[in-house]
């Protein structure tokens, strides 16, 4: 393969300070979001440590992302003297430092969550976004300033608010802030080419206007669903020096595999029956527009340093949201799926069931 994200480590003792702890110790390499969890929202600095964290909540079985953000929370809040020694006492049973980078708490906090052994681990236990509501609930003030998530799902730790399209793709993904959704990859890498190959025009590689981002999502999506569906690896699609893969290449090698041909439009469809499909799901249990946005910091606190100092994600959100369900089909308004989009899919038992939920949009 010619990305190679796959790799195992051994770790020896001398590699640095703090692999003489790990002595032995061997795993899967430290991947993207491994290092993101541990060395962007932990401020875990040494290497072996980053490796151990990978490790520990692998074998843990739970999610590295979900437990940065909560834990990260918590520190944010004690550096900023909003909690005290006496609150971190009562979250813990027991003194916690919450310093950044002290991977001996980290390592204390994940068997917290991990076995729910004190308030921490109950109030915390099935994500940051959840545990956050609820610790503020129990002090009786408003954290949620400092909760990283989109559409209650814990973020990744990567840079937002210049992006419309990432912002967008983090508020409406079906299980909520999905990176591997979206991926607002002609913005992000200015790829005017692809933007014109998909939209006729350089606009949705443009990041100072709104135009084609929601499209952009929404055209994703698709494309993402129909290669989750295919088991095709996402990396070889998105990383290909030539941008995105067309639909006709994956189309080719499923027909060669099984003999069942479809066309590209086809194919574009068959990855929109499957979004259309995840959509009614998260409306039948009560989610509607005002569920598809993103945290507080991202929406409202301004950039401070990078390409776009002072940018919100606030500036151009609706805008790009309303161009999102316009391109999906979908009310602007509620965010629901209408009739007329499901029978269009093919869906239309999805329409009745949504439509005995209330759950459907009036044409």
């Amino acid at each position: 393969c010619f990305i190679a994200c796959d790799a195992k480590y051994k770790i020896d003792g001398e590699e640095s300070k703090a692999a003489k702890n790990y002595i032995g110790e061997s795993f899967r390499r430290p991947e993207y979001l491994t290092t993101g969890s541990a060395a962007g929202a932990l401020d875990v600095r040494d290497w072996a440590e980053v490796a151990h964290w990978g490790k520990l909540t692998n074998d843990y079985g739970i999610d590295n992302q979900d437990l940065s953000c909560s834990i990260s929370f918590l520190m944010e809040l004690k550096q900023r003297e909003l909690i005290n020694d006496d609150d971190v006492a009562n979250l813990f049973g027991h003194s916690q430092s919450l310093e950044w980078g002290n991977m001996n708490d980290i390592e204390r906090l994940v068997e917290d969550i991990v076995f729910q052994s004190n308030t921490f681990g109950k109030l915390f236990g099935d994500g940051p976004y959840k545990g956050a509501l609820r610790y503020s609930e129990m002090m009786g003030q408003n954290f949620m300033k400092y909760a990283m998530y989109g559409k209650g799902g814990a973020s990744f730790t990567e840079e937002m608010r210049p992006f419309p399209t990432w912002m967008n793709n983090m508020a409406v993904a079906s299980r909520g802030a999905d990176h591997l959704k979206g991926l607002g990859l002609i913005e992000k890498f200015q790829r005017r080419d692809l933007s014109q190959a998909y939209f006729g025009g350089s606009e949705a590689a443009d990041l100072s206007i709104p135009d084609y981002k929601g499209a952009s999502t929404a055209i994703i999506e698709n494309q993402v669903a129909l290669l989750n569906s295919y088991g095709v690896c996402m990396f070889h699609w998105m990383l290909d020096p030539a941008g995105y893969m067309p639909e006709s290449y994956y189309g080719d090698a499923y027909r060669s595999i099984t003999g069942v041909d479809h066309d590209s439009e086809q194919l574009t469809r068959d990855g929109e029956r499957i979004c259309n499909l995840e959509k009614a799901f998260n409306s039948r249990i009560g989610m509607r527009r005002e569920h598809d946005t993103i945290c507080e910091r991202w929406m409202w606190e301004p950039t401070d340093e990078g390409m776009y100092p002072g940018k919100v994600a606030a500036d151009m959100f609706e805008t790009v949201l309303d161009e999102y369900y316009q391109w999906r089909g979908w009310d602007v308004k509620s965010g629901l799926q209408t009739r007329s989009k499901l029978e269009e899919l093919g869906l239309n038992d999805v329409a009745d069931v949504l439509e005995s939920d209330r759950a459907l949009a009036r044409d």
